[in-house]
């Protein structure tokens, strides 16, 4: 693989996956192994964009130095965006979605990785102690008060934007010679997994 290469459509280049050397092989066949079992992509990828707030968009192409015009014409794709929802007993009425990106839009997927980007800014150390993958962040630390300071970081900033972050979801592992349990919290005190 070059150097320098663009990253495709999952944001992940070349270069990402050899500082990580054969962990991050590994982590690739991995997720490349759950999609060929399951035959889809994992669900929490294509539900990312439905919580994004519209106003964060827009301000971060704004602070990304977006064209005014082009903000305008986003928004414009937006503007009365409708929907109806399917139940066992019919078709909801069409009520409006004021909150989100279009699912199957080709510019949604450009739109998160600006959000995600811009937001990141003030919470980002940079590889390898951070890995952003679609809406999932690998955090890595030498020490457990360094990875709780990270973690707080990370939410706080994410949810001060709009975003939430499910710590419910979120997972620890511990890598070292010695087994040792770390107590990471949320912002609530709530221990991560």
């Amino acid at each position: 693989m070059k150097k320098g290469k663009a990253a495709g459509c999952s944001r992940v280049s070349a270069d990402m996956i050899k500082v990580l050397e054969e962990s991050g092989v590994d982590i690739m066949v991995d997720i490349i192994g759950t999609v060929w079992e399951e035959e889809e992509m994992p669900e929490d990828w294509t539900q990312k964009y439905d919580r994004v707030p519209r106003d964060l968009v827009y301000w971060s192409l704004r602070n990304r130095k977006i064209p005014e015009k082009l903000i305008r014409l986003v928004k414009a794709t937006y503007k009365k965006a409708i929907t109806v929802v399917r139940t066992a007993h019919g078709k909801t009425g069409q009520f409006e979605i004021e909150v989100g990106l279009h699912q199957g839009s080709g510019l949604s997927p450009f739109l998160f990785t600006i959000v995600l980007d811009t937001i990141s800014e003030e919470c980002r150390n940079g590889l390898p102690w951070e890995l952003l993958f679609a809406d999932d962040l690998a955090i890595i630390a030498d020490s457990e008060k360094e990875l709780q300071r990270r973690s707080l970081k990370w939410q706080i900033g994410l949810e001060s934007k709009g975003l939430k972050v499910n710590t419910g979801k979120t997972e620890l592992m511990v890598s070292g010679r010695n087994r040792t349990k770390v107590n990471i919290k949320d912002k609530e005190g709530r221990e991560l997994n």
